[in-house]
């Protein structure tokens, strides 16, 4: 009802009541997902912007367990006091080669995402390179 309100006040749509929308949990998945994409390609985009300032980007990360489950969280602090937050999530164990593939598919995302909204006709080559690029800053 609150969505087909919206559409009739804001969106100008004359017969919203018979419009068949999709269920709240799905607008809801989407909303996040929508969002989650957004940031990423945000977040990448800032980092681009220091890779072209000549800025060294330092990697910040940080692990933790807490009862019986592990947490993996990165941060990219781009030299001018902004730091970026690639990922914050359970992982599946506490040693050190799971918490460096968490980084490899964090920074996996994080291209893809900007790569999806910035550069929609990108291959696979040209996604790899961005991620080395923004391994060798």
């Amino acid at each position: 009802a609150c969505i087909r309100k919206v559409l009739q006040c804001i969106g100008g749509f004359k017969h919203a009541d018979k419009l068949r929308l999709p269920a709240a949990a799905t607008i809801s998945a989407t909303a996040y997902s929508m969002g989650s994409c957004l940031a990423k390609a945000c977040a990448m985009d800032t980092l681009l912007e220091a890779a072209q300032r000549d800025t060294p980007l330092t990697l910040m990360t940080d692990a933790t367990t807490k009862k019986g489950r592990h947490y993996s969280e990165i941060q990219i602090d781009t030299g001018d006091s902004r730091q970026v937050g690639l990922s914050l999530r359970e992982v599946e164990g506490g040693t050190a080669a799971v918490y460096a593939e968490d980084m490899d598919a964090a920074l996996d995302e994080l291209v893809d995402s900007y790569s999806v909204l910035a550069m929609a006709d990108s291959s696979a080559e040209d996604r790899q390179k961005l991620k080395t690029s923004l391994l060798l800053r």
